[in-house]
């Protein structure tokens, strides 16, 4: 059952992190500002909460606090969007607010996992609150995109670590505009972990490590492609196999 069928699409979405099947439960910190001083909803209205573990639940406005907001569960259910198989994306870090996009986009097509990734041509430093900042893109576009479950962002990674061979035991794919072959995810949907390089490029090092550890390379058209392009791009290929 699609999310749109279940609940109905004019409900606001929040997050809340512990849904209980009934009674009355609290909604604070960035949500309820959102609810309370962005949306000034009022006691009475309605909404839906999402647990980021696939489950949701309809609720009506009960209390309005300073800082936080009560809200009474009228009904609770079990909802997935989720693709039948794991989806990892391990990309460099675009400049700006390229970032936002990549990761607002990821969430929309489906993806499992981001991970940041620091490969040696990599531009843009990966800091902690980079991480804590796609964070809360995952959580945003959720409540957009009607996604019961959030996306994994991943602690930052180094390239090497990502090419070993041992690092997924799905598919292994890397998108590379020089490959002599097209990046083609056959034979169904299966667990798959694709690599996206900086717009710099991946060094003859790098190449070398990924061959050692079999993974399979392709090209994604005769256009090189930013690298926030890419990783939509190779996300919309492995997501078209779930339909």
């Amino acid at each position: 059952m699609r999310r749109a069928e279940s609940i109905g699409r004019s409900l606001r979405r929040f997050f809340c992190e512990t849904l209980p099947e009934s009674g009355e439960v609290e909604i604070g910190d960035q949500e309820a500002h959102h609810l309370l001083h962005v949306l000034r909803m009022k006691v009475g209205d309605k909404l839906e909460l999402f647990d980021g573990r696939d489950c949701s639940a309809v609720g009506v406005v009960e209390e309005l606090l300073k800082r936080s907001v009560r809200v009474r569960i009228e009904s609770k259910s079990q909802v997935s969007v989720e693709l039948p198989f794991r989806l990892v994306i391990a990309a460099a870090v675009p400049k700006g607010d390229r970032q936002q996009f990549m990761v607002e986009k990821l969430v929309e097509l489906g993806c499992t996992e981001l991970w940041p990734v620091t490969y040696q041509r990599s531009s843009v430093k990966i800091e902690k609150k980079t991480v804590m900042k796609w964070r809360r893109y995952v959580l945003e576009a959720s409540k957009q995109c009607g996604r019961n479950r959030l996306m994994e962002i991943r602690e930052p990674i180094s390239s090497r670590e990502v090419f070993a061979a041992d690092v997924f035991a799905g598919d292994r794919w890397l998108a590379d505009p020089y490959s002599s072959q097209p990046l083609e995810l056959s034979g169904g949907p299966s667990d798959s972990l694709i690599a996206v390089g900086p717009e710099g490029g991946l060094t003859e090092d790098e190449l070398g490590t990924a061959q050692e550890s079999e993974w399979r390379t392709g090209h994604l058209g005769p256009r090189i492609l930013r690298l926030e392009t890419a990783a939509m791009a190779v996300a919309a290929r492995a997501s078209l196999l779930a339909n």
